[in-house]
């Protein structure tokens, strides 16, 4: 028997006839990689049978494990908890809505009180020609208005202001 015969040998096992069995015992007793071979194979076969009853994992290690499993269950058992978002109470609601009502109301009589011009210039034409009415400049005020009249931009109520300002002679 050669080496491959001593490892198929090893391949079947207990179901190796009586014949192959000691030719291989032969071959292993004459070569000392095939005895090295069977010992690591019976070593294997020995481990496999005990399969580690007697191995135990040291204490950190357990502790580690366990500290590990509780931290998972944790965290599954506050993802199926459901999330509350807490209500505010009536108090706070009616002071929210009186203190957006508050800033509402004073940015407008800011706007109202302040007297800005508009930045619109349509608007600013027909503020012009009231300003030069009141100042007795009419021709000035018409030609203001006319212009608006004519201004592609203007809106039915920035016209109806302009011919209001035409139909006018003096303040």
């Amino acid at each position: 028997m050669n080496c491959d015969g001593f490892n198929e040998f090893l391949a079947w096992g207990d179901e190796a006839s009586e014949d192959m069995r000691k030719d291989a015992l032969q071959h292993a007793a004459a070569c000392e990689e095939c005895r090295a071979v069977a010992s690591g194979f019976e070593e294997f076969k020995r481990e496999l049978r005990d399969d580690g009853k007697d191995d135990e994992d040291p204490p950190e290690v357990r502790d580690a494990i366990l500290r590990y499993a509780a931290e998972q269950s944790e965290l599954r058992r506050r993802a199926r908890a459901p999330f509350e978002v807490p209500r505010p109470s009536r108090a706070r609601i009616l002071l929210r809505a009186a203190s957006l009502v508050g800033a509402t109301a004073g940015s407008f009589l800011v706007g109202r009180l302040s007297g800005t011009i508009p930045s619109d210039p349509i608007a600013l034409r027909l503020r012009l020609a009231e300003a030069e009415l009141a100042a007795g400049e009419v021709d000035r005020a018409h030609a203001e208005a006319t212009q608006v009249l004519t201004a592609p931009a203007a809106t039915l109520g920035d016209r109806e202001w302009a011919k209001s300002i035409l139909d006018r002679k003096r303040p």
